[in-house]
């Protein structure tokens, strides 16, 4: 499946690297795979796992709330 940065390669990085780019512990990205499972992930063996940074960014715009591009600043 062909992405819009089809030039640019993957940003995929460990539960370290998403901890680290999100400002969070390792232990709450460790703890949001085995439950809520808000960040998408590959896993690529029983116990690795890698987490694409386009991915993650594309989750975190669903989070905004707030700001000139919400439905209540429109309202």
């Amino acid at each position: 499946m062909p992405t819009k940065n089809a030039n640019r390669p993957r940003r995929i990085v460990d539960a370290q690297g998403l901890a680290d780019y999100l400002g969070l512990s390792i232990h709450t990205v460790r703890r949001d795979r085995h439950g809520a499972r808000r960040f998408p992930y590959i896993k690529l063996g029983p116990e690795l796992y890698r987490y694409d940074l386009d991915r993650i960014d594309e989750v975190l715009t669903t989070c905004e709330v707030g700001g000139s591009g919400s439905a209540a600043a429109a309202a």
